[in-house]
């Protein structure tokens, strides 16, 4: 629409307003400046990975930022620098519910991911790509954010224990830990099985009350021959409810998990065919 490409819009018409003088999209941009390389746990030790990736994402995974200039994003966001981007109505329109999420969330907005935690609504949006992983977190209406930035693939529990700790320091709130109703009658068994999506293949394991899911297929494959990035820790859930499930402690601590019956279930007793893990579906098969 602009005649630009998506890189040169953003930036004249959303990185140079708001002062954002740590941001890029290019490696080559970024090497002015003090960067950390992502790094992923491997056989051998940690091993520093490629700065690899392709433009066609650049809208999804592609920026380089500084934790100051991802505050200056938050600012825009909560409100604090009226008249710069976006009017306050559209900034209010992103924070809307539009669709319920079935894991990470409760709902979501235009991009933003939404949860109401502790009486406040937590605005909220992570990501990860090539061993670095993020948390970006804000309470518009206490005019609140937080985000932590990290460059190991072990960073994924970390990064939500920093943001659970700055909250419960600077507002006062604290997670409330999931409802336990394995004692609902809930036969956990129909559970249990292999899941298969495009980057990952999920082992969910059924032991009396015990649930847990293994990623079998760590995401970010290095190349052969060279040692294999670790498996992460077995996640342990609790259920919610009815195909409900919540991650309680270890790198996936917190994190939800939704369990989706085939098409020709006819009522909830109908067999379950999908998983939704870490914000994507996964099909189950029989293998």
């Amino acid at each position: 629409m602009t005649g630009q490409s998506f890189e040169a819009a953003i930036r004249e018409r959303v990185i140079e307003p708001l002062g954002m003088r740590e941001t890029h999209y290019f490696a080559e941009e970024a090497l002015r400046h003090a960067i950390a390389i992502g790094h992923v746990r491997t056989t051998a030790g940690p091993v520093a990975l490629d700065w690899r990736s392709v433009r066609a994402i650049a809208p999804a995974s592609n920026v380089i930022s500084s934790l100051v200039d991802q505050l200056r994003y938050a600012a825009l966001h909560i409100g604090d620098v009226p008249g710069l981007v976006l009017r306050a109505e559209s900034l209010r329109a992103m924070q809307q519910e539009l669709a319920p999420a079935g894991s990470m969330c409760d709902a979501m907005g235009l991009s933003w991911m939404l949860e109401d935690s502790g009486g406040d609504r937590i605005v909220k949006h992570g990501g990860a790509i090539n061993g670095q992983l993020s948390a970006f977190e804000m309470v518009p209406a206490q005019r609140y954010a937080c985000t932590v930035l990290t460059n190991s693939d072990s960073g994924r529990e970390l990064r939500q224990v920093v943001a659970d700790a700055c909250r419960k320091h600077f507002l006062g709130s604290t997670a409330a830990a999931p409802p336990d109703t394995h004692a609902a009658g809930i036969d956990l068994a129909q559970y249990a099985g292999r899941y298969r999506a495009t980057l990952s293949t999920l082992q969910v394991s059924v032991a009396g009350d015990t649930v847990t899911v293994v990623d079998e297929t760590p995401e970010r494959q290095l190349t052969a021959g060279s040692p294999q990035p670790l498996q992460d820790d077995p996640c342990h859930l609790v259920f919610t409810g009815l195909d409900r499930a919540a991650v309680v402690g270890g790198p996936h601590g917190g994190d939800r998990c939704e369990f989706l019956r085939g098409a020709d279930a006819t009522s909830d007793e109908g067999p379950v065919a999908w998983m939704r893990w870490d914000g994507r579906l996964a099909r189950r098969t029989d293998d």
